[in-house]
């Protein structure tokens, strides 16, 4: 009976982490002409990997975002600015 206490307290222990997040990937990246791969690529892999659905998004560089981007952006669990990221875009 023990065991099985402490199996169920471990199992609802680690439910919150195995949850999957909706991920918004902010980033002015260009594709690297040597490699012909993103430099930021290995951390989209990496939440990927997790199980976390990851979409890249590229604001435009100056003025409001438009409506639509803004209603996505909010309906994200979370949203990651790249290190690259044009000041000028917020």
């Amino acid at each position: 009976m023990k065991t099985i206490r402490t199996l169920l307290v471990l199992f609802a222990c680690l439910a919150p982490a195995l949850h999957a997040a909706n991920i918004v990937w902010v980033s002015d990246q260009i594709v690297n002409s040597t490699t012909g791969a993103l430099p930021d690529q290995a951390f989209v892999d990496l939440l990927a990997a997790q199980g976390h659905t990851v979409t890249r998004y590229n604001p435009p560089d100056a003025g409001a975002l438009p409506a639509a981007d803004v209603t996505m952006l909010n309906g994200t669990d979370l949203v990651v600015l790249g290190r690259s990221i044009l000041s000028a875009a917020f």
